[in-house]
């Protein structure tokens, strides 16, 4: 993505241990600092966007603690809120604090509310729609902030049948 100049950045890295390549404007960087500093912005924006849009499937990550808090109903729905929180030090926000709403008659997450790190109550929320099947799994592909015109979209996303996984090795950074 764009840096604070409006340049492109692309961070080709493994989670591992953050090593990896940087272009800027399509050119190969060896400056150390640049190198670092453009991996840890990719590996938090990483680490956000796949919680977006994978978050079901991070529920048993390592330092997550789930807890069921109560039901909820409405005219229509029936929901079993989850209450979402983390061990100290676990991830890049470990005070944000979440309540996942399961419908009970289908079994996927309706909507979320949340209270990030820094910020105070009433929680922010957003729904849960547009659930597809894509490839194996199933993915909510749309959020509806609670109280906001902002609507956040996930497109064109695909499973591939299959994946060459060569694209995941490095080269040499060449200017």
């Amino acid at each position: 993505g764009p840096d604070d100049q409006g340049k492109n950045v692309v961070a080709i890295f493994t989670l591992a241990d953050k090593k990896g390549t940087v272009y800027v404007d399509g050119i190969g960087q060896n400056d150390p600092a640049v190198v670092s500093a453009a991996i840890q912005n990719g590996y938090e924006r990483w680490v956000n966007d796949t919680y977006w849009v994978m978050m079901p499937f991070k529920l048993h990550d390592n330092g997550v603690r789930i807890r069921y808090s109560r039901n909820e109903r409405t005219l229509e729905t029936v929901y079993d809120v989850l209450e979402l929180s983390f061990v100290a030090g676990t991830g890049l926000t470990s005070d944000d604090h979440y309540w996942l709403y399961v419908n009970r008659k289908t079994h996927l997450i309706d909507r979320w509310e949340f209270v990030l790190t820094g910020q105070k109550p009433p929680p922010s929320g957003s729904s849960w729609e547009a659930w597809t099947n894509v490839g194996p799994v199933k993915l909510s592909l749309q959020r509806r902030f609670q109280g906001k015109t902002a609507m956040l979209r996930f497109e064109n996303v695909a499973a591939p049948a299959s994946f060459d996984e060569s694209v995941f090795k490095f080269s040499s950074v060449r200017n």
